[in-house]
């Protein structure tokens, strides 16, 4: 059973906290009135992280006239601790003034979460014809055992290391780290020298306003895990643009970037008009993206001469599920059509979620995608080539964290509405799937 941790020590010279779950656990130490962060760990398996707090925040306030003026923690006293909750959620509160400005730290852990926040609430009004000009809500210095981890822009392989901090953070040779995110639509994450920083411009910050949250997450396993973790956090608890199939879940100018890193389009721009380009542009920014956020990647650009032509093209962007567009140009296409609808309609929450399998689509090799809720999904296998391809259905795909130790039932629904059995399937001995020329196969597991 899964828990909210917390507690206040108090002593003589000041306290010592702690916030946490079974993930991920803060704790910060008030001495003389100072507050610090001086540890942060992975209890996923008790590796700490922190080696100390950089600054716990830092708020920048402009006057007019006058210029900007910045604070720190240094600048404020702490005056009050609380902490409230139950084992199943727990929340620390921490009031701190200074001659200018007073403001609460709220750190925030649930139970069965991977993650812990903390936001930035300003107690206290401001100045006449002073706003907040910029507001850093985080900023802790990282092990050194910590490195960077990106979409690499070679696309023989998936990431680079040590050239910054894009989300996700991974200890070297341990097979864990950690993911963050700043839960504001202006936000930022920098991760330079080992330190995060977790920044958001609040130029109409005011009294009684709170900043958005500041995520610290952890994972175990390999780079994979720690970005769908990080996408499993932006599809269950961030939302800046709306809930409709063609809204972003998340801003693109958050990550630019890392889109353009590899020379992929940020998700909100105008769609790809052919299928290989959209398929591009779903690889780069799954690693980063919920699916929502990558959804409007293809329009058509043309329509299809042949039943053949039209079946690769709507196939081989069915993660794009775009069946509400969906309309025949040629009566002989309705069948086709029809089937598809059926078959999103009855499947569609597995197609919520998109996991990027076997190799980058350049065109010359298979490629395809997972969609998977637990330990059932669908692969979508694609040949884009002229000749027939062999693909080893990927079950060990490692962000799909599949159990070796079960048996998969496996199922064609290549047609879409009569699906047809195959034999079942361990993690190691995963069957083959033949496909011809310019096919899109659908196999569906456990379903």
């Amino acid at each position: 059973m899964s828990y909210a941790i917390g507690y206040i020590s108090e002593y003589d010279e000041g306290a010592v906290c702690e916030i946490g779950n079974d993930a991920v656990s803060r704790r910060l130490l008030i001495v003389g009135g100072k507050l610090s962060t001086v540890s942060l760990t992975n209890m996923i398996n008790g590796e700490e992280y922190s080696d100390f707090a950089e600054r716990e925040f830092e708020i920048t306030l402009c006057a007019h006239p006058g210029g900007d003026t910045t604070y720190t923690d240094r600048d404020f006293t702490v005056t009050r601790t609380k902490l409230s909750g139950d084992d199943s959620a727990k929340r620390l509160e921490i009031d701190l003034e200074s001659p200018a400005l007073r403001v609460t730290l709220t750190y925030e852990a649930e139970a069965d979460k991977n993650f812990i926040t903390k936001s930035i609430t300003l107690k206290s009004a401001l100045p006449e014809n002073t706003h907040v000009e910029s507001l850093v809500t985080e900023s802790i210095t990282l092990a050194e055992t910590l490195e960077g981890v990106s979409l690499s822009a070679d696309t023989s392989k998936r990431f680079d290391y040590g050239v910054g901090f894009d989300n996700v953070a991974e200890a070297v040779f341990l097979r864990e780290g950690l993911f963050a995110f700043q839960a504001s639509p202006g936000g930022k994450e920098i991760y330079e020298n080992n330190t995060l920083i977790m920044g958001e411009e609040v130029h109409h910050m005011n009294f009684g306003d709170e900043s958005g949250k500041a995520v610290i997450g952890a994972f175990a396993g390999d780079t994979e895990r720690g970005f769908k973790a990080l996408r499993e956090y932006l599809r269950d608890f961030y939302s800046v643009c709306g809930t409709g199939n063609r809204d972003c879940v998340v801003s693109p100018e958050r990550n630019p970037h890392l889109l353009s890193l590899a020379g992929y389009m940020a998700p909100c721009e105008k769609p790809a008009s052919d299928t290989l380009t959209a398929r591009q542009i779903m690889y780069g920014a799954a690693f980063i993206l919920p699916a929502k956020a990558i959804m409007r990647v293809w329009e058509p650009g043309g329509t299809p001469e042949t039943l053949s032509e039209y079946i690769f093209e709507r196939m081989s962007v069915i993660a794009c599920r775009f069946d509400e567009d969906l309309l025949p140009p040629k009566p002989e296409f309705d069948d086709f059509a029809m089937r598809y609808n059926t078959f999103m309609g009855r499947f569609r929450e597995f197609f919520e979620n998109y996991d990027h399998i076997l190799s980058y689509p350049d065109g010359s090799r298979p490629d395809g995608s997972a969609h998977f809720i637990g330990n059932r999904g669908f692969f979508v296998l694609i040949n884009p080539t002229d000749s027939e391809q062999g693909v080893t259905l990927p079950l060990a795909e490692k962000s799909l964290a599949l159990s070796a130790g079960e048996v998969y039932k496996l199922t064609d629904f290549t047609s879409l509405t009569t699906p047809v059995p195959m034999d079942n399937a361990t993690l190691t001995a995963p069957p083959t799937v033949d496909l011809i020329p310019r096919e899109v196969r659908i196999i569906g597991v456990n379903i």
